[in-house]
């Protein structure tokens, strides 16, 4: 009840004094390891939910609780070990093995992740969500007619369910299906204006639709930054230290501190910051990190998982940290942590690297940029403009394809991705390349006409 009603402090002494009448009060301590998670206290949530686990061993709830901080804090293998434990106990647990299916998937055990969940939905035909993750897991394996069917029924089942809408619109997206993935995502906003992640999920699908102009996208982003900018308090960097000599805190907020394109960009730049000069803290939304990974971490300073903190949290943890400068580094990309933004955790704020639009939110002051990207003339940012006298430059990842002649002396390749493209090239013909990894919807989704400036001589040549 006092958790209910928001009074955590008063719930902890409650479950504190539970405690020490019966120290192994397993539901007590999954209580208290459930508040401390609300709290962002994310290790002494395991602390508890162990010591709830060793007190009442054979409870399958003790055991899925015990999962999701340490899937907050990005120990998968132990979160999917606690699961296993808690579906022995409960095979037919519609929690636990939707929380173990979500689990397998994140570890990339897909083809596990479709048999416990297919298992699950004949358990359970009327679960739309059994439905919707047994739908994520048979397109990770590439069956996408199987899975729209699934999505399908989930929607039949709970059409109301804003989550999954937006789900459904990301894969109608990955399909090429950009009608239908902007109405799903329309209704999921529709019916919950309060989510931030749906409608960044819309605009990051509208950023692609080559019928909108650049004012029109403009104005969408602008509506998100006016839909979630309002909270309850702002930090107040009236006594902020300003002492010229000491080193420079920036702080780096991303979901990509592992292998993607954007740390060809980042990596550079975190490894040859002057040390002696500037202090680096990297906020990391990774769930699952790997080699790239522990090689960032070599470059901070201080290393803050941030899985499972509340936007609040985050932005308090930041404001304690005494950042200087702020880089957002994922706008309205998956996983981004923009709402905490919003608090001003740090007197100067700022984005870069990974999307092609404005954040769309005031609380943000600068975007680091080039002039051929953003060309001087046609601005359409709340943020204003720092250029970079260079185009962005970036190391290869490891892995990547060793470098190559190009086939011919006017053919250039684009990035895997046909969501950010330079607005112009001065010297056609050019043939331009696109190594597509899903469907694309229309051949100006790729090279746009109207933005790359083709000339009747120039072609577009799609390597899907």
């Amino acid at each position: 009840m006092l958790c209910e009603s928001g009074d955590l402090e008063g719930a902890e002494h409650h479950l504190q004094q539970v405690l020490t009448l019966d120290g192994r009060n397993a539901l007590a301590l999954s209580n208290l390891g459930n508040l401390y998670q609300r709290q962002g206290r994310l290790t002494d949530a395991v602390t508890m939910h162990r010591l709830a686990v060793s007190s009442s061993p054979a409870r399958p709830a003790a055991w899925n609780n015990l999962r999701s901080p340490l899937r907050s804090l990005g120990q998968l293998d132990e979160a999917l070990e606690a699961l296993q434990r808690a579906v022995s106990l409960d095979p037919r647990s519609l929690e636990g093995v939707l929380n173990l299916g979500q689990t397998l998937m994140g570890l990339g055990h897909v083809e596990a992740a479709a048999e416990a969940l297919t298992a699950l939905c004949q358990l359970h035909p009327s679960s739309a969500q059994a439905h919707y993750y047994r739908g994520q897991a048979l397109e990770m394996l590439g069956d996408c007619a199987a899975a729209k069917a699934e999505y399908e029924t989930s929607l039949r089942l709970d059409p109301n369910y804003a989550h999954k809408l937006a789900s459904h619109g990301m894969s109608l997206h990955r399909r090429g299906d950009l009608d239908g993935a902007l109405s799903h995502l329309e209704k999921a906003i529709r019916l919950r204006p309060d989510l931030p992640d749906n409608h960044s999920c819309y605009l990051f699908v509208l950023s692609s639709d080559s019928r909108k102009t650049s004012a029109e996208t403009y104005q969408a982003h602008c509506a998100w930054g006016r839909r979630h900018r309002a909270v309850p308090w702002t930090v107040d960097h009236s006594h902020h230290d300003r002492d010229p000599d000491r080193r420079l805190r920036i702080g780096y907020v991303s979901p990509d501190f592992h292998q993607i394109a954007v740390m060809g960009y980042l990596e550079p730049v975190l490894q040859h910051h002057d040390r002696d000069r500037v202090y680096v803290c990297c906020y990391s939304q990774v769930f699952r990190e790997n080699n790239v990974t522990q090689r960032v971490k070599s470059y901070a300073d201080q290393w803050r998982c941030i899985c499972g903190l509340s936007d609040q949290q985050l932005a308090r943890q930041i404001a304690a940290d005494e950042i200087d400068i702020l880089i957002d580094l994922a706008v309205h990309t998956a996983h981004n942590r923009l709402p905490a933004f919003a608090y001003k955790p740090a007197p100067v704020q700022m984005t870069w690297l990974g999307y092609p639009n404005t954040t769309g939110l005031s609380a943000v002051d600068y975007f680091l940029t080039n002039s051929v990207q953003d060309p001087p003339h046609e601005h359409y940012h709340v943020e204003q403009p720092i250029y970079l006298p260079v185009d962005t430059c970036f190391a290869p990842l490891d892995g990547a394809w060793p470098v190559q002649p190009p086939l011919q002396s006017n053919v250039a390749t684009l990035p895997s991705a046909h969501y950010i493209v330079p607005k112009r090239f001065r010297h056609p013909p050019w043939t331009f390349g696109e190594q597509s990894c899903g469907r694309i919807p229309r051949p100006s989704s790729c090279c746009s006409t109207r933005e790359l400036h083709l000339t009747s001589s120039s072609s577009c040549v799609v390597r899907c």
